[in-house]
């Protein structure tokens, strides 16, 4: 967040439009629609004294991040007119399980961190750019999140490098100590390729599980499975600690089975308590239809939850996959 003061709020918001930053019509549609990598800038009149959300006159989101984008506005003469420009406190969002889950992980995080609970409006007035809010939601962080300006969160009183810092060596902890021991399943996800990309494959799996946030990888290794009586096969075993859907799990790693041209690539097995689950024992899925064309299916669904950067990712690793499965049949 960018707070520029200027004298003529109007003439400092035609220069940012001609600079083509895009101007939203409120501060809350901008937060709506911003993503992580952006700087939402708000002009303000200069005799402002705190950075207020309430006082923006116009609302701008460039498509940088904030250093870039000071760092554009001055070298192009944009901040010549301004009074004052301020840095408001850091983001960064945590994506709990459910509501409850939400209150568990702010009360803990008000106990491991010097931090103050306030509503997010009140959190960047009297938060400095060496603070951090922490803002917990249900909402999926591969797409831009719903800020709602008056939704509670925490102000830590660390910059956003710290905090984060702090957060990637404690996050699992701090995660397991706030749910219920019921609400986590270890899963078991096997793959078996007899073309032996598995480096390849376990990308793609770690693509679809990070982007969508399903949970926790908490170990991995090639053991055997016996598909049938007295056959032993190798397989990649990836173990997940997750608090989705079972069905939900497999239903995706099917959608992995497959290419965007119906070509197998793969088998992807989805265990629980050492049983595994099939595709037949899905709900609301035809089960009279033939895997590759429910396979297909789930590929859609699953590209269109993911990110634009994951989509990327995974088209990438799929072209490399295709290209090696050429050359070994040439």
């Amino acid at each position: 967040m960018l707070f520029i003061r200027a004298e003529n709020t109007e003439e400092m918001a035609k220069q940012l439009n001609n600079f083509n930053l895009a101007e939203y019509f409120s501060p809350q549609q901008a937060f709506s629609e911003a993503s992580r990598t952006n700087t939402i800038v708000f002009v303000t009149e200069a005799n402002k004294a705190k950075t207020r959300i309430e006082d923006a006159i116009h609302t701008f989101v460039a498509p940088w991040g904030s250093d870039i984008t000071i760092t554009n506005l001055f070298n192009n003469g944009i901040l010549n007119d301004a009074t004052r420009i301020d840095l408001g406190p850091g983001i960064i969002f945590l994506k709990a399980i459910s509501n409850k889950h939400i209150t568990a992980l702010k009360d803990k995080l008000m106990n491991e961190l010097y931090s103050h609970k306030f509503m997010f409006v009140k959190g960047v007035e009297v938060g400095e750019v060496q603070d951090t809010i922490v803002y917990v939601t249900t909402e999926s962080l591969s797409r831009p999140v719903s800020i709602k300006l008056d939704e509670e969160v925490i102000l830590v009183h660390r910059d956003k490098y710290l905090t984060s810092t702090f957060l990637e060596k404690n996050i699992v902890k701090i995660f397991m100590e706030t749910i219920s021991e019921d609400t986590l399943k270890e899963l078991g996800i096997t793959i078996y390729d007899h073309h032996n990309l598995y480096d390849l494959q376990r990308q793609r799996i770690y693509t679809v599980i990070t982007d969508l946030s399903l949970g926790f990888i908490v170990g991995e290794r090639f053991t055997t499975d016996s598909p049938r009586f007295l056959m032993k096969i190798i397989v990649y075993l990836i173990k997940l600690l997750t608090p989705e859907d079972i069905q939900k799990i497999k239903w995706y790693m099917m959608g992995l089975e497959f290419l965007e041209n119906g070509e197998r690539i793969c088998d992807i097995d989805v265990l629980h308590k050492g049983k595994k689950i099939s595709w037949r024992d899905l709900d609301g899925i035809d089960h009279t239809g033939r895997k590759e064309h429910i396979a297909l299916q789930a590929r859609e669904e699953l590209l269109a939850l993911l990110s634009e950067e994951a989509r990327l990712q995974l088209s990438r690793l799929d072209e490399e996959i295709a290209q090696k499965i050429r050359a070994l049949s040439e």
